[in-house]
């Protein structure tokens, strides 16, 4: 194309019955600056007591990394976290490759984790993608388009492993994951992502070193004892809340 800017290197694209469509690397682009940043503003979960560890709650804007092995109660802490915005009339996105809408509603259900209701009015928004082989461009341009459209506040990012394995071009994932967050944070989204680890992993050389680098706050979670587990006790905060 003549007397246009053209942006270098290669980009997935896709033939479909509308025509031609472009998803160009995240990480070729530039987001614009949103202004000054506001650190005063904090996020709740809506847990008290977990809102005190992080000094009245999450900056907004900012990423936050949760990193355990299976079971440890990750994605519960999520759907509490979307639950407490949906509950402020906030718009919320969650973004996931292992379990559908409706088993993560049935499971947080479980839990006293209301979210059905926003999940059928519109304040929350599931994207669910099998963890198979995946543009990750286009996941990433329908995530940010769906967050602008709905004026999304919070989103998770559920299972960035499966994500990162799953690229066509895992040796570029860094780069995009980091391009993603930085949208994320300019456009004013406080972001949760979790990524699982090994029960007893070496984290000196573990690959969630690379992803925790790329956000504020990094969580560790690690399985306790019967009456110590992070799901029991998040079960038991949500139901003392509700209570």
């Amino acid at each position: 194309m003549r007397a246009r800017n053209h942006l270098m290197g290669k980009h997935y694209f896709r033939i479909a019955e509308s025509g031609l469509l472009m998803f160009p690397r995240l990480e070729a682009q530039h987001a614009a600056p949103s202004g000054p940043v506001d650190l005063k503003t904090r996020v709740s979960f809506g847990l008290p007591h977990l809102d005190i560890m992080f000094g009245g709650g999450l900056s907004q804007g900012s990423t936050t990394t949760l990193i355990g092995p299976s079971g440890v109660g990750k994605t519960m802490l999520c759907l509490q976290f979307l639950a407490a915005g949906a509950e402020r009339g906030e718009r919320c996105l969650y973004l996931g490759f292992y379990e559908g809408p409706q088993r993560l509603i049935g499971k947080a259900e479980a839990v006293s984790i209301a979210l059905d209701e926003a999940h059928r009015d519109g304040r929350l928004a599931i994207q669910w993608q099998p963890a198979v082989e995946l543009p990750v461009d286009e996941i990433a341009a329908s995530a940010l388009a769906t967050a602008k459209q709905m004026g999304a506040t919070r989103m998770v990012i559920d299972g960035v492993e499966g994500f990162r394995d799953s690229a066509l071009r895992v040796e570029r994932f860094g780069l995009f994951l980091n391009a993603l967050l930085h949208q994320l944070r300019e456009a004013g989204i406080t972001t949760l992502v979790t990524e699982e680890v090994p029960l007893y992993p070496d984290y000196g050389h573990s690959r969630s070193t690379r992803v925790s680098a790329l956000t504020e706050n990094l969580v560790l979670s690690l399985h306790g004892n019967g009456r110590g587990s992070a799901s029991r006790h998040l079960y038991r905060q949500t139901a003392r809340k509700r209570a």
